[in-house]
């Protein structure tokens, strides 16, 4: 009895040290790109996949669609060996996304800490897939500048204390507060705050994979890694002399998993009432399927390449510790005006480039006038001077910008179009009902040109 209960307390006390020390267990991992009819391939050459290049000028969208998690390092808790309950563990997804340029790539630790979270769970078992699907937190919607995209990927399993991830999850829930609806652009900028929990070399890194998609350009006959629309697989070999049986799987699209296309026996794997047998979805391994997509706009989100860096400015300079104490409330509170003077700037925007475009109707024309000048000149509340859709001074040079390309293309007299943008440019004031007359005049001559051309055509 006395030589078990030694035993017993050396492996508590193997499971506490062992649980504390960080080890790296890559595997062994390769990628493949998998088109909408799931024709795979890694290399191809440029000519061959025209209609799924992402082209330069394009939104950008990177999303996480499913994630299984093979095997980890965690050792049980006592109380889940008392209940012969599986191991359970904090497990990260950790990504840095950049064009080539703007962005840095280290292979070292600060790989890590350069990356941000797009996922984490405090509650995960072995052989499970994640609690998520198609989440767009690993890059964009951003505009493509046409350079080389590189990724790197991580899973992590963390060894901090679990008091410490409260805080920090409280943390980032009271920036969310600053926030719109969680489909606000804005709203996965928060997912960058945990980066913070990189802070040691004490986390256990379960896979990690470097890789660099070209853009458009070079040989067009030369088969190369090429940023495309469509889903790409990660696998991780835990034996690392393994060739994953790439030619025998697939991508099953209505769950975003990996199927055999033959299981071990022959038997082939058909889908019976829109579904595949238990039996098929592979899970050998660890694997992550990412989506490379289009978005419909990457105005609004272009602000999170900004937002990340002044909130970490801030939190540095304040010396606050989001692992123990509460983070200052004038940095939440700063963080939020960044964030709502780039939304102030997109909606504005919007409605200029709608009175530029040149085939409006007269009911979307007046819709983004009566938008713009509410938009432009409403205050904050009764008596104030401060702009309730106030914008930084670098974006509304931008604004003035388009505003007096618009003005030009409607006015060819420079003495009314120097009179027209003083007006613009005098926010804070009420406008007369003279110089709100001159405005509509100024802003809304593609309309009236549409309407005009219509008259001469139904004049013949």
């Amino acid at each position: 009895m006395k030589q078990q209960t030694m035993q017993f307390v050396f492996l508590m006390f193997l499971m506490v040290f062992l649980g504390a020390c960080a080890i790296s267990n890559e595997g062994a991992s390769d990628y493949r790109y998998y088109d909408a009819n799931n024709v795979v391939s890694k290399y191809m050459k440029p000519s061959t996949v025209d209609k799924h290049q992402i082209k330069e000028g394009e939104s950008l969208l990177v999303s996480l669609k499913q994630v299984y998690i093979k095997d980890f390092t965690e050792f049980k808790s006592t109380l889940r060996f008392f209940r012969g309950e599986e191991a359970n563990g904090e497990i990260a997804i950790i990504v840095n996304a950049f064009e080539q340029g703007s962005g840095t790539r280290d292979f070292g630790p600060k790989g890590l800490q350069n990356g941000r979270v797009a996922f984490f769970s405090d509650d995960v078992e072995k052989g499970q897939f994640l609690n998520f699907s198609n989440l767009s937190t690993v890059y964009g919607p951003l505009a493509y500048k046409g350079n080389n995209f590189i990724l790197d990927l991580y899973i992590v399993e963390f060894d901090q204390p679990g008091e410490q991830l409260k805080k920090l999850i409280s943390n980032i829930k009271d920036l969310s507060k600053t926030f719109y609806p969680p489909s606000s652009p804005a709203a996965n900028v928060i997912s960058q705050m945990a980066s913070t929990l990189i802070t040691d070399e004490q986390d256990d890194i379960a896979f990690h994979y470097s890789f660099e998609l070209k853009a458009l350009g070079g040989e067009l006959e030369l088969d190369t890694g090429i940023l495309l629309s469509g889903n790409y697989v990660f696998i991780r070999e835990e034996d690392r002399n393994n060739t994953t049986d790439w030619a025998n799987l697939k991508i099953d699209n209505m769950t975003g998993r990996l199927v055999y296309k033959k299981l071990k026996d022959k038997t082939d794997c058909t889908v019976r009432d829109k579904e595949y047998k238990k039996e098929c979805f592979y899970t050998e391994n660890t694997y992550v399927v990412m989506e490379v997509n289009k978005a419909k706009s990457s105005l609004k989100n272009d602000t999170q390449e900004m937002l990340y860096k002044n909130l970490v400015s801030e939190l540095s300079a304040k010396e606050a510790d989001i692992f123990t104490t509460d983070i200052p409330e004038d940095i939440i509170k700063n963080f939020a005006k960044d964030i709502l003077m780039r939304k102030n700037f997109s909606l504005i925007m919007n409605k200029i480039e709608i009175l530029q475009a040149s085939n409006n109707t007269k009911i979307s024309n007046n819709a983004a006038l009566d938008g713009f000048l509410n938009l432009w000149y409403e205050k904050k509340d009764e008596g104030s001077t401060a702009l309730k859709y106030e914008v930084e001074n670098a974006s509304v040079k931008i604004l003035e910008e388009n505003l007096g390309n618009l003005v030009a293309s409607c006015i060819s007299d420079t003495q009314e179009m120097i009179g027209i943008m003083d007006i613009l440019r005098n926010r804070s004031t009420t406008v007369a009902p003279t110089s709100l007359g001159k405005l509509i005049a100024a802003l809304n001559c593609n309309e009236i040109v549409a309407d005009s051309s219509k008259a001469k055509a139904s004049k013949k």
